[in-house]
């Protein structure tokens, strides 16, 4: 059926090349063999012109899809049609038309032949001569089977060459496939930044919540003025979780508002929030942190915030001690804290929040080097930006 498909749809431009052909008098000439070569190119360019449309495409693609099966169905109709693909549908459609082309005039031609020699012991004829053939009327039943089950094999091989041919040339190239491959690992790649981001900053933001909030109770009695400043500090610190969860949805929807980011800038801030939380920091910075560029400096910041949500979480009430080191071509982070009892030791390695800075280090093409040494948790981060950024 796709094959005799493709015929029909071949005929009108058969019509319309038997034209030219019919005014040259005298087709064995150098002239008339010009005039033929000439209008066999033309009817090919004319094939590829057509099947390098994009709507014939689609519609080449959906019928191969429903007549053809196999690995054909999983051809996807294209959103646009590149340059560089056009060739590809114009050349299978032309294979199309002229492999139908060839079934369709078998099927006009010799499959009515073979199915008379079928019949010939049926017929009131004595030889074959009067079908064109001077083989032994006993034997022209055979040459009629012969000749189908020849046909048959044709369509087949036919068939099976454009099923073959269908998802190399209507399918999308292999530029188009990796072009559609890097954006999703890009989109991937985006995703996972941001679920960083959000595990990042408000995961901080509810840990910090959650100690300040328990301080509060807990002195909401024996110190007033000590619980009402650690309402305060659960306040700004929700506010500031509900900053960064709005500006992460915001990009998900495609959002392209430039939103400010914290940066090392606001270390400050940072370590004021977690000193109000109860813990207790102690922070070191030699060089100027205006120096960083703006991506180290925000990823370096969302470092030593997920650095200090650890020490909070997992060893709680024990000192911090943090060092930053600003050179002329890199900054290096350091963060040390006593393990709690217990602490850290069923997961050496760290858990989501040291594997979301090791990927953030490596993005930025630096060294890190995170986990227990004894009794002290050690996080140590090297950035090099004149190399890597």
């Amino acid at each position: 059926m796709y094959l005799v498909l493709g015929g029909a749809v071949a005929l009108p431009y058969v019509f319309v090349a038997i034209y030219p052909l019919g005014l040259s008098t005298d087709l064995a000439t150098g002239a008339g063999l010009a005039v033929v070569a000439l209008v066999v190119l033309c009817f090919l360019a004319a094939l590829a012109g057509t099947g390098s449309l994009e709507t014939v495409r689609k519609v080449e693609i959906a019928t191969a899809r429903e007549l053809l099966g196999g690995a054909v169905r999983e051809i996807a109709f294209p959103d646009t049609l590149p340059r560089e693909d056009r060739w590809r549908g114009g050349m299978y459609f032309t294979t199309h038309l002229l492999a139908g082309g060839v079934i369709g005039t078998l099927t006009l031609t010799m499959v009515p032949l073979a199915i008379s020699w079928i019949l010939h012991p049926f017929t009131g004829w004595t030889d074959g001569t009067r079908m064109g053939s001077a083989a032994p009327a006993y034997a022209m039943p055979l040459y009629g089977v012969g000749m189908l089950i020849a046909f048959g094999y044709l369509c087949a091989a036919l068939g099976w060459m454009l099923t073959r041919l269908a998802p190399r040339l209507l399918g999308p190239s292999q530029a188009t496939r990796i072009a559609q491959m890097e954006r999703v690992a890009d989109d991937l790649a985006e995703r996972n930044r941001l679920a960083r981001d959000l595990h990042d900053s408000v995961g901080h933001s509810l840990s910090v919540v959650t100690l300040q909030a328990a301080a509060a109770r807990r002195m909401w009695e024996k110190n007033p003025d000590f619980a009402y400043e650690a309402l305060g500090a659960v306040e700004q610190s929700a506010r500031t979780a509900l900053a960064d969860l709005d500006h992460v949805l915001g990009l998900l929807r495609g959002e392209t508002t430039e939103e400010a980011s914290a940066t090392m800038l606001q270390l400050d801030t940072l370590v004021r929030r977690n000193r109000a939380a109860g813990a207790e920091v102690d922070v070191s910075v030699s060089g100027q942190l205006d120096a960083l560029p703006i991506s180290v400096s925000r990823q370096a910041y969302l470092i030593v915030q997920e650095a200090l949500t650890n020490a909070l979480r997992h060893a709680s009430g024990e000192p911090v001690d943090m060092t930053v080191d600003v050179s002329d071509h890199a900054v290096r982070l350091c963060v040390r804290n006593p393990l709690a009892d217990g602490a850290a030791r069923s997961r050496p390695s760290g858990g989501r929040g040291v594997r979301g800075m090791r990927e953030r280090v490596e993005a930025l093409g630096g060294s890190i080097d995170v986990g227990a040494d004894d009794d002290v948790w050690r996080v140590e981060i090297t950035l090099d930006w004149e190399v890597h950024v």
